[in-house]
């Protein structure tokens, strides 16, 4: 299997480590980017993502008004790796030019809001069109309400890549792989998506919190056995 060339490499693994959040949500907290190797993928099958039926959610907001806004991003492609019922990794391209905006209507702000965050101040969605999630690692666990599963892997955002750990409830049969994640965050300045950081010295009353809010519903065809049709995620 290949690996993504644009993967960092570092001699020293480190794994990410869950932390609970306040609010229930688990953060996922950056680390080095680990170093991938193929032979982990060796006589897997190639379950393919089925792009219409995989989502993932984000939200953001405000600190001291609580002010959110929420949307979708979906992907471009994906591989989970599959072997004797088990997972053993994935690799994901994320479609960032397909960043939408949910809660608020056209024509009432959505646009205006869609094209900031594909700006600079953002996300810089013309010079970095794709993301990407690639899984170096699957823990079982039963500790964590709504998973089943730690996931620690590579997220490449703007060209800059970071591995995390996150919360996941793994299903796999002989026809499909689905993977959905309680809510989860990760710090968006990591990626140096900085505007309105607290770090910058913004007023108080402006700052958007650091902590960006992601939920996935990932779903995977076995090619050699799919079964007819997809669900679509309820967005």
């Amino acid at each position: 299997m290949l690996v993504h060339a644009r993967i960092a490499l570092c001699a020293c693994l480190f794994t990410a480590v869950l932390s609970g959040c306040s609010s229930g949500e688990e953060s996922a907290k950056a680390g080095e980017a680990l170093t991938i190797r193929a032979e982990n993928y060796r006589g897997s099958a190639d379950y393919r993502a089925d792009i219409g039926a995989s989502l993932i959610y984000w939200s953001g907001r405000e600190v001291v008004s609580g002010k959110e806004h929420r949307g979708t991003i979906k992907l471009n492609e994906g591989t989970f790796y599959i072997k004797k019922g088990e997972m053993k990794g994935g690799r994901f391209e994320i479609d960032m030019k397909s960043l939408t905006v949910k809660d608020l209507p056209s024509g009432d702000g959505k646009e205006r809001l869609e094209g900031h965050l594909a700006s600079d101040d953002f996300f810089s969605i013309e010079e970095h069109p794709t993301a990407e999630f690639e899984i170096a690692s699957i823990t079982g666990v039963d500790t964590i309400e709504s998973a089943n599963a730690l996931v620690t892997g590579n997220l490449r955002i703007k060209d800059i890549t970071k591995s995390i750990t996150i919360p996941a409830k793994i299903s796999i049969n002989d026809q499909y792989v689905t993977v959905m994640s309680p809510e989860f965050t990760i710090n968006r300045t990591e990626w140096d998506v900085n505007f309105r950081a607290g770090f910058l010295g913004t007023a108080k009353d402006k700052v958007i919190s650091d902590l960006l809010t992601i939920r996935l519903r990932i779903k995977g065809d076995n090619p050699d056995n799919a079964p007819a049709g997809g669900d679509q995620p309820t967005e």
